[in-house]
């Protein structure tokens, strides 16, 4: 194999999509113990650190993934039921929601108050 094969087989390798990776995977990981962003990065090594944060993230909006996938805490659960994941979803989409319009309010208020 050539310098140039090899090359397309390491990149290859390194890129892919949030797709590829399983979510059945994660979810043994996860079971397993590796609950952080890095230790998951980490033992899904074959794949690019930014596509198993993609997936992760992706799987948090879904509600199939409890935990935080911004990089913060990256503690990661998986729900005991699908009910649960919803719920977990609609109340922190909520809550995103109503902080943003509390949050404008005030500033309208504030613009008003000078």
């Amino acid at each position: 194999m050539n310098a140039e094969e090899q090359a397309i087989q390491y990149w290859r390798q390194r890129d892919g999509h949030a797709k590829d990776i399983l979510d059945q995977v994660i979810y043994a990981q996860v079971r397993a113990g590796n609950v952080h962003l890095s230790t998951l990065q980490d033992a899904l090594h074959s794949h690019h650190p930014k596509v198993v944060h993609a997936k992760l993230k992706q799987m948090v909006n879904k509600g199939r993934l409890l935990g935080c996938a911004c990089g913060c805490l990256g503690d990661f659960s998986v729900p005991a039921t699908p009910e649960e994941g919803r719920a977990k979803r609609r109340t922190r989409k909520g809550l995103n929601r109503v902080q943003s319009v509390d949050s404008s309010k005030a500033a309208v208020q504030q613009a008003h108050t000078i």
